[in-house]
């Protein structure tokens, strides 16, 4: 009895670790990108104070975020990741760029 109550933690541990590595590989993240053959191309890094939230609204919260712009040949996109300290979460996000430079 012991034995198949461990087989069945470790086997409910291992199907966690799955969905949580599957959720971490989002739809348009920056590593699936480069995955399907795109490049980034430029990189920057920001650090954003922002006031924070209840109750701690009194402390300063910081956002860091990191731009990221990505081609594959004609093809162009912005992603990017923010970590929020306070909330102590990341979230990616990517879409198509609005306008490009052309010097």
């Amino acid at each position: 009895m012991v034995k198949t109550m461990w087989g069945g933690c470790v086997s409910a541990l291992l199907a966690t670790i799955v969905v949580a590595s599957e959720d971490r590989v989002a739809a348009d993240s920056i590593y699936r990108l480069q995955q399907e053959g795109w490049v980034i191309t430029q990189k920057a890094d920001r650090v954003e104070s922002r006031a924070g939230l209840p109750p701690y609204q009194h402390l300063v919260r910081r956002v860091a975020i990191s731009t990221y712009r990505l081609g594959r040949g004609d093809r162009a996109l912005t992603c990017e990741i923010i970590y929020d300290s306070q909330r102590d979460r990341q979230q990616e996000v990517c879409g198509p760029i609005v306008s490009r430079e052309t010097n």
